[in-house]
């Protein structure tokens, strides 16, 4: 039987990958094990270091997916501009 999967999502910078931390610790000691969790983290100049860390958490039931918004991000008039619809359904977040 396929558990059911819970979507979450965080946007953080290199600066706050101890409080995700913080919040992936608290995720985990409160979590069904009857559920799946598919956490993305959407992130921009985050350490391979912070992220290899936070990586750590992950176990049978909760996955953790980096996608870098550098990448996505587009330039107009040399203003950066995150167009969240395109990326919310390109990585099905929501």
């Amino acid at each position: 039987m396929e558990k059911n999967i819970i979507p979450i999502c965080f946007a953080i910078d290199d600066a706050y990958t101890p409080f995700l931390a913080v919040a992936l610790q608290s995720l985990i000691d409160n979590a069904s094990k009857e559920y799946n969790y598919c956490i993305k983290v959407l992130h921009t100049n985050v350490k391979e270091e912070h992220m290899k860390q936070i990586k750590k958490y992950e176990n049978e039931y909760v996955n953790i997916e980096f996608v870098d918004l550098n990448k996505q991000l587009l330039f107009r008039k040399s203003k950066r501009q995150i167009i969240y619809k395109r990326l919310l359904y390109k990585y099905n977040i929501f």
